[in-house]
């Protein structure tokens, strides 16, 4: 893997070729061209690769923006885009003056100095290769459209980009960790607490990247991590927590099957190197201070950051279409439609069953009892002229064999095999009701897009009315100096705004690519996996218990075959 170091490198750098299907994305008209898409240099060292392969590479982001995130003037794009066309070095300070021209010609038109010369990006997958492919008027004479109205990309790479070093299936993804996957259990729940109100707590125990560690974690905890984990890793599969209970969540037989799904739950995060190398798994672990108050304290994600991960998660080199990646994710919803019915239905049997085994292990120890019992009061009945000679639980006829104690600890060790089966049940559902999460969430960015697209416009008719002196309620008591600040806090809201529509889009498109190649075949493997485990576990369960069972009553038969009724 470290030869195929570069290359993963080279990904998640932005150093991507642009990608359009002819059948089905549809050429922009236009865009705006003070959106630098992809830009061509990483922490301020120009790469002539990315210019002679259509990127722009002159400001710290990748979408023409400065730091503070403000819009730059229409006219200062073509005098940058001249310089870097013309060959002039990229990176040396360039510095204009502000200006305030009719945004609907130039994106909001307001900009400020840029001097930036050493920065950092979040490159995106666009890459225009020339103005013609974009659809730029570079004579300023059109109003330029939201990105947002372009269709979306349709592969990552041009043929033959990478070849090897670079996942293309779930199992590629596993392998491409930064550390060693964690060994953690959850074990031992405990009753804690005093005269206000008790709960248990879960003992996470094991070793990670950064060591041994053993900690205490109320159920909570476990459920707030994975709402975390959901809400900041958009769209990514996330494995399920067992459902909150507020009756009955004491009882014995629940805890111990609570216990059992949150030790899936930490031990599915172990398989999913975005989630344990992630600095919200790790608040989980080792907090700074109370747990509670370090997981509500974690920063608000931009979208750039969203998108970062997804590059990091997801460094695939393989082709694909939009519309054969949808049609596979859909085939798979509607299959699963059938498929959980199903499992719904047995799992309704199986908490029939589940009770009826225990009930079983229940009858040998009121069996048990119900022997020793009458062979007690018997002994006390019997005399020296009439003993009571048929003595088979205590000591047999010999004194040699306890019969009560092997079958007191055979009643113990008797454990119920549809415990494995119920667990095997219920854990698909949980897994495939989280996956279909994921799979909501893909349309659901396509509705925050939306909104967005909604907000930005609303502000830019807001910065219309300021800049040409309409009535509006904002400006209505406003200075000529207030106008222009509140001007400038509406601009840098929009430049946001549109950062936010594109990096939606290219989310959506992530999330696409990762629900059809990694999120479902991983599912669909660890399915397999997990039934023949659960039947594996019943099987052997079911064998242990009947040659105990034998083992005892072979014991039982030749103690008898010893009595001698006198």
């Amino acid at each position: 893997m470290e030869s195929n170091q570069s290359l993963i490198a080279q990904f998640r750098a932005g150093n991507v070729d642009e990608f359009k299907d002819p059948d089905e994305i549809k050429p922009p008209m236009q865009q705006y061209q003070n959106q630098g898409y992809n830009q061509g240099y990483n922490n301020g060292q120009w790469n002539q690769n990315n210019y002679n392969g259509g990127g722009a590479g002159y400001t710290d982001n990748s979408y023409g923006f400065d730091q503070d995130s403000q819009y730059q003037n229409y006219q200062q794009y073509q005098q940058i885009n001249n310089q870097i066309r013309g060959g002039n070095p990229v990176g040396q300070q360039d510095t204009f003056q502000p200006q305030y021209n009719n945004h609907e010609n130039v994106g909001a038109g307001y900009t400020n100095t840029y001097n930036k010369s050493n920065t950092q990006h979040a490159n995106t997958l666009y890459q225009p290769q020339s103005q013609s492919q974009v659809g730029l008027d570079m004579s300023g004479s059109k109003p330029p459209y939201l990105h947002s109205q372009t269709s979306a990309p349709s592969k990552l790479f041009n043929d033959g980009a990478f070849t090897e070093g670079v996942a293309s299936s779930f199992k590629d993804i596993m392998n491409l960790r930064k550390l060693e996957p964690p060994s953690l259990d959850v074990c031992e729940p405990t009753i804690k607490g005093g005269t206000t109100g008790k709960h248990h707590v879960y003992k996470v125990r094991g070793t990670d990247h950064m060591g041994s560690l053993e900690i205490e974690r109320r159920f909570s905890h476990f459920y707030e991590l994975r709402n975390i984990l959901f809400q900041r890793f958009l769209g990514l599969y996330v494995p399920p927590i067992p459902e909150k209970k507020k009756m009955g969540n004491k009882d014995n037989h629940f805890v111990e099957e609570r216990c059992t799904f949150l030790d899936r739950f930490i031990k599915e995060i172990g398989f999913l190197p975005y989630l344990y190398e992630s600095v919200e798994f790790q608040t989980f672990l080792r907090p700074n201070g109370d747990v509670e108050k370090a997981m509500a304290n974690l920063p608000k994600q931009t979208t750039d950051e969203v998108l970062q991960r997804f590059r990091t998660a997801m460094p695939m080199a393989n082709e694909f279409t939009l519309k054969k990646y949808n049609e596979r994710i859909n085939d798979f919803v509607k299959d699963c439609r059938d498929f959980i019915d199903h499992l719904k239905k047995f799992k309704k049997q199986i908490k029939m069953i589940v009770p009826i085994k225990e009930q079983e292990v229940m009858h040998y120890k009121d069996f048990i009892d119900f022997l020793i019992k009458y062979e007690e009061l018997n002994l006390k009945k019997s005399t020296l002229e009439e003993p009571f000679q048929a003595n088979l639980i205590s000591g047999g006829v010999d004194g040699k064999f306890d019969f009560k104690q092997q079958l007191t600890e055979t009643s113990q060790r008797l454990k119920n095999p549809f415990l494995h089966i119920r667990n095997w049940v219920k854990g698909e559902i949980m897994e495939l009701g989280a996956l279909m999460e994921a799979i909501s969430r893909k349309e659901g960015i396509e509705a925050q897009k939306s909104r967005t697209i909604t907000k930005v416009k609303e502000k830019k008719e807001t910065v219309d009315k300021l800049s040409t002196g309409k009535f509006t309620l904002k400006g209505m008591f406003k200075s000529k100096d207030g106008k222009a600040s509140e001007t400038q806090n509406i601009l840098q809201s929009i430049s946001q705004g549109e950062k936010d529509i594109q990096n939606y889009e290219i989310i959506k498109n992530y999330l696409i690519i990762y629900l059809a190649d990694i999120a479902i075949p991983a599912f669909k493997h660890q399915k397999m996996q997990n039934y023949i485990k659960a039947m594996q576990s019943f099987c052997y369960q079911e064998i242990n218990n009947s040659q105990m069972q034998q083992d005892c009553w072979n014991n039982f038969v030749e103690s008898i075959k010893k009595i001698q009724i006198k």
